[in-house]
């Protein structure tokens, strides 16, 4: 089935709601999907559509194949109403007609700028934009409306920006009054280098006979020990035979 049906906002509700027609050609579908914590009303104007219902990835038990699950299929005549909201599930409305194309109205409440799209394989979840065909009659190019949320998004970080570029500034200047001392130290860290790498390699050398050192060092211990009181003595009579 194509997705390429068309979303045609009529009313914004004064931010409260969004009122649109949705124009479904024969076997055009939507994706599953979500309503971002919105309720969504929908009426069937002309035509027929299918919608078909999907318990969230996290609540449903596994299936045979590991997708999205199921959970029942309501068709929807000329007249038609049907009402869903997140705590309902997912859903995807398709028009099941391989011949006649069909209108449907969609009322939002709250609007929504996003929501997201369900694998119906994986179950892997999107969070997609929602765009419009057309606004009050007048035809919305996609790159049009994706360029200007990129400018809203610019404006409203431009602040933040600016409070930064006194930051930015006064480390570029820090970072080139130490440029010319680096430079200087470079010289001598590279004369230094060989020099330490031979006393590196010195060390290496010795760290075996230290350790076989370390066996005997140990050893004689106790008998440095056991002769400290006789040192101690031959010192004071050392000391004795000084004064006479």
């Amino acid at each position: 089935m194509s997705c390429r049906y068309t979303r045609n906002l009529v009313d914004e509700g004064n931010g409260k709601f969004n009122l649109m027609l949705l124009c479904w050609g024969p076997s055009q579908a939507s994706c599953i999907h979500d309503h971002t914590d919105a309720h969504c009303f929908m009426k069937i104007l002309s035509g027929e559509l299918e919608e078909v219902r999907y318990e969230w990835p996290e609540n449903a038990p596994p299936t045979d194949c590991g997708g999205m699950r199921m959970v029942g299929k309501t068709p929807l005549h000329t007249n038609g109403v049907c009402y869903i909201n997140d705590s309902l599930g997912l859903h995807r409305v398709c028009n099941p007609s391989d011949s006649d194309p069909a209108v449907s109205l969609h009322l939002y409440c709250p609007p929504f700028s996003s929501c997201q799209v369900f694998d119906e394989v994986t179950g892997k979840r999107t969070k997609c934009p929602v765009t419009f065909f057309s606004k009050y009659g007048k035809k919305i190019k996609y790159c049009e409306t994706e360029c200007a949320v990129q400018l809203l998004a610019s404006v409203a970080c431009l602040p933040a920006s600016v409070a930064c570029l006194p930051a930015s500034v006064a480390c570029l200047s820090a970072s080139v009054a130490c440029l010319p001392a680096s430079v200087a130290c470079l010289p001598a860290s590279v004369e230094c280098l060989p020099a330490s790498v031979a006393c590196l390699l010195a060390s290496v050398a010795c760290l075996p006979a230290s350790v076989a050192c370390l066996p005997a060092s140990v050893a004689c211990l106790p008998a440095s020990v056991a002769c400290l009181p006789a040192s101690v003595a031959c010192l004071f009579a050392s000391v004795a035979c000084l004064s006479a």
